[in-house]
């Protein structure tokens, strides 16, 4: 059994307060590549009402150390930063009790981690260390999980598996919508543009599972042979 949990760290405690302070709407999202890097420079995506200020915010951060914008449009920016080393560290000690961060994204309200350990003894480990280097997590769930009975979506983090789960039963994908993605967002207590970045990377990865799947042979379809 999988221990799976998702926790949320203030941003003071790691990295980008200051930037949440000037952009109070701001999200962001790092590329899960990053989490396996072993500096502490990650691909951080930015999405905010006002995209104009985000240079200006970084560099007034005292937890940036260097940033680069690489692309970005309308909706969001990827930039290539450099952060403090509380990042480095949040990093370590999860991989260091066997852990796997499957997804890092935050706000103004903190940094949320989606961690999975292979049991639960190294979990309640983690959280005894995090005390000791004085961060303070906020755990949002905490569950045992049977790998095996989550085939079906495993290609999705569980933040996005809920989300999608959410908008399916509360009809965001009927035709006409049953919800509009502020009601979605407000029920989630998130901001309406967090969970409109995370629905659109959930069914991306969904597509592209769906596309790159190996195509049944139909000469084995009914054990007939064509």
């Amino acid at each position: 059994m999988t221990t799976r949990s998702v926790l949320t760290i203030p941003l003071e405690e790691i990295a980008l307060s200051e930037t949440a302070g000037q952009l109070p709407d701001v999200y962001f999202y790092v590329e899960q590549t990053a989490m396996a890097d072993t500096d502490d420079t990650l691909n951080l995506w930015i999405a905010t009402e006002e995209p104009s200020a985000i240079d200006g915010a970084l560099g007034d951060d005292p937890s940036v150390t260097d940033y680069d914008r690489l692309k970005g449009n309308d909706d969001e920016y990827l930039y290539r930063v450099t952060l403090a080393k509380e990042v480095r560290l949040v990093r370590e000690l999860v991989h260091g009790y066997d852990g796997t961060i499957t997804e890092v994204y935050g706000d103004a309200d903190g940094w949320t981690l989606e961690v999975r350990f292979p049991d639960r003894e190294r979990f309640s480990e983690l959280d005894d260390e995090f005390g000791q280097y004085g961060i303070h997590p906020t755990y949002e769930t905490i569950e045992s999980v049977d790998d095996s009975d989550d085939e079906a979506m495993s290609v999705l983090t569980d933040s996005q598996r809920r989300s999608i789960e959410l908008a399916v039963d509360r009809g965001y994908y009927q035709v006409p919508r049953e919800v509009s993605l502020q009601e979605l967002a407000r029920e989630m207590d998130i901001s309406h543009q967090a969970l409109s970045e995370r629905l659109r990377r959930a069914e991306k990865r969904l597509a592209e599972e769906k596309l790159t799947s190996p195509a049944e042979d139909p000469s084995k379809q009914d054990g007939r042979n064509v």
